[in-house]
């Protein structure tokens, strides 16, 4: 068993995107970019990285590529895991089927992977304090055909379309477009994944915020949701949010009230809903105008969100609360606070009707939705964690895989038979902490 553990458009050519976790690195000074030298893969597959082009607002023709891929195997796939190395430039990418992985060298160390919607193949890299957005192609593809699907395998490597623009942070995939956030600029730059993944010309919308701050910005029915600051002791801090309508971005049609030190989001079909201080801010939608309210935290509470989270088939959201975990109702318009026998540590959904918790004792929970107890036992996954310690969740095709910062080590969870699975999955240096993202290329229909 493992051990525990304004507007602008750019055109880009490109070779021919698993959402919202958000978390902000600081670094060094803006390197040049260059294509990093091959690395040597960590298992038998060799990963061919892809030249990087310098500078995103410059036309670079690039082959589409015809490898043959490695694998064609027929079924099912749980995906791809993407990890980030907090001291190499690196990324560790490990196939969940067979557990085969690979190395595949980036710009800077300490990347912030950000996943995306479906079944999308690429994985996000913002490199906040190298000015740097990358993306890593997974290998893995599955595509749709009639009323299955087929999947394609091939070694990782890193997409030839990236990004030079100060201090990037938030990538957020929704409704067919990536929205990426500059605080260095306070803008939010967008593409289509259409384009990403059908090859030729990349357009890139560049739609500015009223400061630069640390923001996050998501596309939603036609629309920007796009952080705004307030100066608070001479320092910009996120204030509030403006909704842009995507054919006119010279004026917002909707402004929220005020939602201090915004951090923390996600989107649903009827609602879009944002972290803050006092509460949960709720944009919503009635297919013409935009609204949106606050809903208070519980009274003497004393705690707040950074993370929110939401599953396609539960209508409520769920966040960390300091050491609880939080659940909003958005139909009751009602937040609840809750804990389990440790402290959380991390968070994740296993589906509409549960919540996985990693508790600070090291301990894995499985807590209904539905009255919010604790089903069966815990399961011993690692040491106790100190309050400096990192750990994360990630959850895909009935398992879940906790990334404990303090090694190199990726638990694997059964979550049907509850049980600890010995998938061996070393990495070759410690992660970053805020490196592990929801799994890329997962079968829809797993």
């Amino acid at each position: 068993m493992s051990a525990m553990f304004t507007t602008r458009r750019a055109a880009i050519w490109l070779v021919l995107l698993a959402t919202m976790g958000i978390a902000m690195a600081c670094g060094s000074e803006e390197p040049t970019p260059t294509a990093p030298p091959a690395a040597a893969p960590t298992a038998t597959p060799t990963t061919q990285p892809t030249t990087v082009p310098t500078a995103t607002a410059t036309a670079q023709p690039t082959a589409v590529p015809t490898a043959t891929p490695m694998v064609q195997p027929s079924g099912l796939t749980r995906g791809r895991l993407v990890v980030a190395s907090a001291t190499l430039p690196e990324v560790y990418v490990v196939d969940l089927d067979t557990f085969a992985s690979w190395t595949v060298p980036v710009a800077a160390p300490g990347a912030i992977i950000q996943g995306a919607e479906g079944t999308s193949p690429y994985s996000w890299m913002a490199h906040y304090g190298d000015d740097r957005v990358e993306i890593i192609d997974v290998g893995s593809r599955v595509t749709a055909h009639g009323d299955h699907f087929h999947l394609s395998k091939k070694d990782p490597s890193l997409h030839p379309f990236s990004m030079s623009d100060p201090q990037p942070t938030h990538i957020v995939t929704h409704d067919g477009k990536v929205a990426v956030y500059f605080d260095g600029l306070g803008e939010a730059h967008i593409v289509s994944t259409t384009q990403l993944s059908s090859g030729g010309e990349i357009d890139i919308e560049v739609v500015p915020t009223n400061m630069p701050h640390h923001g996050v910005a998501l596309v939603w029915h036609d629309h920007l949701l796009i952080s705004t600051a307030v100066e608070v002791e001479g320092m910009p801090s996120p204030a509030g949010v403006a909704v842009y309508d995507l054919s006119d971005t010279s004026t917002p049609v909707h402004e929220t009230g005020t939602c201090t030190a915004l951090h923390g989001e996600t989107a649903r079909e009827d609602y879009v809903a944002f972290g803050c201080g006092e509460g949960i801010l709720l944009v919503t939608h009635d297919g013409t105008e935009f609204s949106s309210e606050m809903l208070a935290y519980p009274e003497g509470s004393g705690g707040r969100a950074w993370l929110l989270e939401s599953h396609g088939t539960s209508p409520v959201i769920f966040g960390d609360f300091g050491p609880q975990f939080m659940i909003v109702d958005p139909l009751a318009r009602d937040i609840g606070t809750y804990t389990v026998p440790a402290s959380q540590k991390a968070l994740a959904l296993q589906d509409g009707d549960h919540l996985l918790v990693l508790g600070v004792d090291g301990k894995l929970y499985r807590v209904s939705l539905s009255d919010f107890s604790v089903e069966g036992e815990p399961l011993s996954l690692a040491p106790a964690f100190e309050d400096t310690d990192n750990a994360r969740l990630a959850v895909a095709a009935n398992r879940v895989y906790a990334l404990d910062g303090r090694t190199a080590s990726v638990v694997v969870v059964d979550l049907e038979a509850w049980e600890i699975v010995d998938a061996g999955i070393e990495l070759p240096s410690v992660p970053f902490a805020f490196s592990l993202r929801p799994i890329a290329a997962v079968s829809p229909d797993w």
